[in-house]
Formats: structure tokens, sequence, C-alpha cells
């Protein structure tokens, strides 16, 4: 994933078993180590990786809801902000939030609108991955993006249609 051969990195990182009597790992506390350890270039790489957690919490939060997945690079009350005036996160995802909040101006030219916002944000996150600099990350991208679109098609292959009218229409089965 990076430019820099970092096997004092990996060899420094605690061992981490996941058994009967262990209750998981920290996986904010292990990016944290990984950030500290790896060069600005290379910090921007997994801080992109994790990214998908963003735009997972910037849906959530446009929705109104309270989930927030600490995964991500920002606090709830940082997004928050970012969504007002993206400023730290990646071009694209910032101009998909400037021109939902703004359909007339100068970033609605560049996004299709007309889409889901959800679908906006994540093709926007997908695409400035797809530009990475290193290869894994974009590979990663591309292969994360065709799982969950593989996975998603299978859930709603499976899934019977949601009525609307309940218990007497004529679609619903007992």
């Amino acid at each position: 994933m990076f430019a820099t051969e970092y096997y004092c990195l990996v060899a420094g990182l605690k061992e981490y078993s996941l058994d009967a009597d262990t209750k998981g790992f920290d996986a904010k506390a292990i990016v944290g180590e990984i950030l500290d350890g790896v060069s600005a270039s290379d910090a921007a790489q997994v801080r992109l990786l994790y990214g998908y957690y963003d735009c997972e919490n910037i849906a959530s939060l446009r929705a109104g809801r309270s989930a927030h997945n600490p995964l991500g690079n920002f606090t709830r009350e940082e997004l928050e902000e970012e969504v007002k005036a993206p400023k730290r996160l990646p071009a694209a995802v910032g101009r998909v939030l400037r021109a939902y909040a703004d359909p007339e101006g100068e970033d609605a030219e560049e996004v299709d609108t007309a889409q889901r916002f959800e679908t906006a944000l994540f093709d926007a996150y997908y695409a400035t991955c797809s530009r990475a600099k290193s290869r894994f990350l974009r590979e990663w991208s591309e292969f994360d993006r065709t799982l969950r679109n593989v996975t998603a098609a299978s859930w709603s292959a499976v899934r019977p249609p949601i009525s609307v009218c309940g218990a007497n229409c004529p679609t619903s089965t007992p």
C-alpha cells in the first residue's frame, strides 16, 4: 500500500487474537498506532481507506439518524461542520455535499443531483479511491464496491417486496 516499506511498523504492532475470552479489539486504536508510524503521504492513504465510514456517517447525518460509526476519520461534531462547509473531506465528496446543498450552484453542474444523495456520495468516494496513488487502495476500492453491489443485489433478490397497504393488500402473503 505504501511507497515506504514498513516492516518495523508491522512487526511492532501488538498481537491481537480473537478467542472466547477476548471481547474484541479497538480498531480505532490500531489505526491510530499505524498513523503514528507512517509518513504524511501514507497517512492520507490510510485515512482515505477509512473514508467509507465518513460517507456512511454523512448519509446518517443527512437522514437525521443518530448512528455514527467511530471508524470514520471525523467525530459526529466534526462531520456536522464538514457537511456545512467541506474543507477536510476529499474534494469529490465535498463537491457532492455542496451540490446537494445548493442545486443551483456551480458544483451542481458537475454532480448528477437527480440520483439519490447516497449514490452520488459513494460514487464520489470510490472515484477518489480509483485515483489514489496507492495501487492497493485503487484495487481494494474496486473490489469493495463490487462486493457491496453484489451483496445488495443478492439481498434485493431474496427479500420479498415491501407492501405499502399491509395485510389487506392483494400481494401480501399470510
